[in-house]
């Protein structure tokens, strides 16, 4: 099954929290003692990230794995540190064998903070 579309905006100034529910082919993936990353980059032909994010880091947490849930939250200081305007992301999992599985990609759209 080929990456779900998701494209998503942070806001510098407040910190992004979304709640994500990994399902195929309308089954729940059980994603207990799973790795999930994220990785934006100005564009995919670059190989430097402008931001990475992980449960390893602390940025993704399993909240429900065998109900495929897990909870992405990126901190108004680590928005804030951003300088883009758009760029492109990939969220992937990595099974308790180490084989990966993209699920999302999209573009990323940076919204400037006014009042700082």
């Amino acid at each position: 099954m080929p990456a779900g579309r998701w494209d998503f905006t942070l806001e510098q100034g407040s910190t992004f929290d979304k709640t994500i529910k990994w399902e195929s082919d309308g089954t729940v993936v059980d994603i207990t003692g799973y790795t999930i990353r994220l990785g934006l980059k100005h564009d995919v032909s670059r190989t430097a990230y402008i931001y990475t994010a992980s449960t390893g880091a602390g940025e993704f947490t399993i909240t429900d794995g065998t109900s495929g849930i897990c909870t992405l939250t990126i901190t108004g200081t680590a928005i804030a540190a951003l300088d883009f305007n758009k760029a492109v992301h990939n969220i992937e999992y990595l099974s308790a064998g180490n084989v990966p599985k993209r699920l999302l990609e999209g573009v990323v759209t940076l919204s400037r903070e006014v009042i700082s």
